[in-house]
């Protein structure tokens, strides 16, 4: 009697794990609509389509569309050594688990030669993104037909099978493609996953422009200070390697400057008798202070140019942190700054050096524009020519220091 349990248990256990290894799903393709619709389905997973851009897979765009999937923003694949990698198409797919403690499964699948109606289909079968390790690869899918079945091993739920269905559509349909049948209309529609990325914004900011010396005749100092302000317009682009964003930017700016001074001591005659160390008598010359204030003009407008360099890391579900370095030119429209406006007396300065260090914070939206604000500081070389060469003086120090706020957007 036990004898007689034991097997009718095993059949019955047999029979469920067989039940629920047929369990299909199929695949409905994003932006495309199949004519087929196996009747023994009972869940409809949604197909994202991207190019193929190499073994770094980007999911940006992806994560964006299925919020669920908990996944990193990149993940490497180790594609067949067959894969065309101007006509392959990369498929991703998001599968809930079946395990409720589990969030769920990504999938990937590349289809070569997508532009054809036969296809070769690639199946990660233990889903580890390695496609080196499986066998009787690829499926050849032709476009029109039956779907086929695809199965998969779940390593989250004990290598349970998954099977999926899988058809595409004939390349004549109009629904194949929004726009256009071939592989460059999909790399233009998902445009995003490429890693070239451009920006608007506006800047202002406040500094400080200064220069000391020391007079080689009597010792006493010298010291120029003109604080600003400034506003302005800027574009920019720049390539998105993973965490690693290399650009190039052009900003117009507006300078207003406020009262400038230039304080330098001198001696007069009078002075005081002393004894040094030495027991010596000597004159102790007193100094004076000269102020000579809004003597000079500087140059208002401008636009500087700059190369890029900037790490991005995420701290949020959709914020990301990231410091950078830049450093470029300042062109001025006035080629001339002005030092004695009373008796017109001008140097050259057509261009100055400048270093910027940035902190950014960047909030990415669903449709994967970014919003961001960056805290800087500049420093600009400024050095009009021949003017710094008159000035035979020593301990000469020149600096030009501005606190910029950015708010801009990225698509």
């Amino acid at each position: 009697m036990n004898y007689f349990r034991y097997t009718i248990a095993l059949i019955i256990s047999f029979c469920l794990h067989a039940t629920i290894s047929a369990q299909s799903y199929y695949l409905t393709l994003n932006k495309y609509q199949t004519q087929y619709r196996d009747k023994n389905s009972n869940e409809t997973i949604e197909l994202f389509a991207y190019p193929y851009q190499g073994t770094q897979v980007d999911l940006r765009d992806f994560k964006s569309k299925i919020p669920q999937a908990a996944c990193t923003d990149f993940i490497t694949i180790q594609p067949p050594a067959t894969i065309d990698s101007a006509n392959c198409v990369v498929f991703i797919c998001f599968v809930q688990s079946l395990d409720q403690n589990d969030s769920g499964t990504l999938a990937i699948f590349l289809a070569n030669n997508y532009q054809l109606n036969s296809v070769e289909l690639f199946i990660d079968q233990n889903l580890d993104f390695n496609f080196n390790n499986e066998t009787g690869m690829p499926f050849l899918v032709q476009r029109g037909e039956d779907p086929i079945t695809i199965v998969v091993e779940d390593p989250k739920n004990g290598n349970r099978k998954r099977n999926f269905l899988f058809d595409l559509p004939l390349l004549e349909s109009p629904k194949v493609i929004e726009k256009d049948k071939t592989i460059e209309t999909i790399r233009k529609s998902t445009a995003r996953s490429f890693p070239l990325y451009f920006q608007g914004f506006v800047t202002v900011g406040s500094g400080e422009l200064k220069y000391s010396y020391t007079a080689t005749k009597n010792s006493f100092p010298a010291e120029y200070k003109v604080s600003f302000t400034t506003k302005g317009l800027g574009c920019a682009s720049y390539l998105d390697f993973q965490n690693v964003r290399i650009g190039l930017n052009a900003t117009f700016e507006n300078y207003f400057f406020y009262t400038s001074y230039l304080k330098y001591q001198y001696r007069v005659e009078e002075y005081d008798s002393v004894y040094n160390s030495l027991g010596e008598l000597t004159r102790v010359y007193k100094g004076n202070t000269y102020t000579n204030s809004s003597f000079d003009s500087h140059q208002r407008n401008r636009i500087s140019t700059a190369a890029t360099l900037t790490y991005a890391f995420r701290v949020g579900k959709k914020i990301s942190i990231a410091p950078g370095v830049e450093g470029g030119y300042v062109h001025y429209f006035n080629k001339n700054y002005t030092y004695n406006t009373a008796k017109a007396i001008t140097y050259s300065n057509a261009t100055d050096l400048f270093a910027q260090y940035n902190v950014t914070f960047i909030g990415h939206t669903d449709k994967r524009t970014e919003i961001y604000l960056m805290l800087s500081m500049q420093e600009i070389w400024w050095k009009p020519d021949v003017l710094f060469e008159d000035l035979v003086e020593s301990n000469l120090k020149s600096n030009q220091v501005t606190f910029k706020t950015t708010i801009g957007i990225s698509f």
